[in-house]
């Protein structure tokens, strides 16, 4: 069964600082329909272009790769993009593909950062795909695709395998702010609604429910800090 794995929880996951070793050069691995576009790359390597002139879309395999050298429990292929009036939504995906016949995905669907989409026209911008592997072993595979909706151009530069150098904190400051700016809106719009709530007088039990909630919350979260 094909088990799938949001983007987004990916990138939630994914802890740095991080090692990168290049894994995929455009100049010695060949893409059906893609162009080989040398010295065009953001540091002067050879860039491969992808061109879809169809309004249906279409899905470029890009390379698939054998055994990769990962040592961790987290890992991503980064690496540069840049691309022109791209139609709809699309996006790079990596599957990583495990002995028991697991297969699981990341997508850059994002609306910004490493994990954005690809939509419109954009210079060159770094990218990721991470994965954590949660008692995993190691990938056997991991398979890459770009996949357009309708017309465009991408064009991306060699890519690299990323993971972290240490692993001592099970999430990254990154993370933690991101959770915490969730949790403070959360917790205001529920703090605004009682209020409401409490001064028309309705919904008691809910309001005193939501508020003993919100105290175990506090006391909770200071105990939640990266080491």
């Amino acid at each position: 069964m094909t088990t799938v794995l949001a983007s987004v929880l990916a990138a939630l996951t994914f802890v740095g600082p991080a090692a990168a070793s290049p894994i995929v050069d455009w100049g010695s691995t060949r893409v059906e329909r893609g162009t080989a576009l040398a010295g065009e790359a953001p540091a002067g390597e050879t860039a491969l272009q992808l061109v879809s002139r169809s309004r249906v879309g279409t899905t470029f395999p890009l390379t698939s790769i054998a055994n990769p050298a990962i040592s961790g429990n987290q890992y991503a292929v980064i690496g540069q993009i840049r691309y022109e009036s791209v139609e709809g939504t699309g996006y790079l995906e990596m599957w990583s593909v495990f002995a028991d016949g697991g297969r699981y995905f990341t997508r850059t669907l994002a609306g910004s950062g490493p994990l954005a989409r690809l939509r419109g026209t954009a210079g060159w911008r770094s990218f990721e795909l991470p994965f954590l592997l949660a008692g995993h072993e190691s990938p056997i595979r991991l398979e890459l695709n770009v996949v357009l909706p309708g017309r465009g151009t991408v064009v991306l530069g060699p890519l690299s395998l990323s993971q972290p150098a240490a692993e001592s904190a099970w999430w990254s400051e990154r993370t933690a702010g991101l959770i915490g700016a969730i949790l403070g809106l959360a917790i205001g719009l529920a703090g605004a609604a009682m209020g409401a709530l409490a001064a028309r007088g309705r919904a008691r039990r809910l309001v005193l429910g939501v508020l003993l909630g919100l105290i175990a919350v506090g006391a909770v979260l200071p105990e939640f800090r990266t080491t």
